[in-house]
């Protein structure tokens, strides 16, 4: 914690975007989850409901950057995260 792993994600998924990237923020920190409320966006759906829905909704912030929120965790993070489901939202990202 506060080692500024959610800052510098935030400053390089902003400034890969305004270079003309397209990029997709994935909040992946289930326990602890900012990068919503650094873009004041709703914090669910998001990661966590992967293994309920089929799609996360993804929110445009620019053109070139959207965002998919970390969610609400009623469980195991390390289970939704190298679930299946998260390996084919991940292929589909990409």
């Amino acid at each position: 914690p506060d080692e500024g792993k959610t800052t510098v994600s935030l400053c390089l998924s902003r400034v890969s975007a305004l270079s003309g990237q397209r990029v997709l923020l994935i909040d992946c920190d289930l326990r602890r989850p900012t990068v919503h409320a650094a873009f004041q966006i709703p914090g669910t759906p998001g990661v966590s409901d992967i293994m309920d829905r089929p799609e996360i909704p993804v929110s445009r912030i620019t053109d070139r950057l959207s965002i998919i929120p970390a969610g609400r965790l009623e469980g195991d993070p390390m289970g939704v995260l190298t679930s299946a489901a998260m390996t084919s939202l991940l292929e589909h990202a990409r």
